[in-house]
């Protein structure tokens, strides 16, 4: 049986190991109170506060695994033009 600091561990544990999902879930939560408080705003530059301190969330999230893409706002695109497309074909923004 291993041991830490003195504690027997119940399954085999390496160093690098994520022995906990309470950070990953916190950040989640974090994000999605976020995303309620901005729906509440009435300012422009609120609503772009609260979006940007997702976006650095989503990235805190994303460097925890391997990253899949840059901005929260656009994950299925890698630029405006593409993310116009996406709009389209999703149904949120007409031709």
């Amino acid at each position: 049986m291993e041991y830490s600091f003195g504690i027997p561990l119940k399954n085999k544990t390496t160093v690098n190991a994520d022995v906990s999902s309470r950070p990953k879930k916190y950040i989640k939560t974090r994000m999605e109170q976020l995303a309620e408080e901005r729906e509440k705003c009435h300012d422009e530059h609120d609503k772009q506060w609260f979006n940007r301190c997702i976006q650095e969330l989503e990235w805190a999230l994303q460097m925890m695994n391997t990253p899949t893409h840059n901005c929260f706002m656009r994950p299925y695109a890698t630029s405006p033009e593409e993310q116009k497309i996406y709009n389209v074909r999703k149904g949120m923004v007409k031709e």
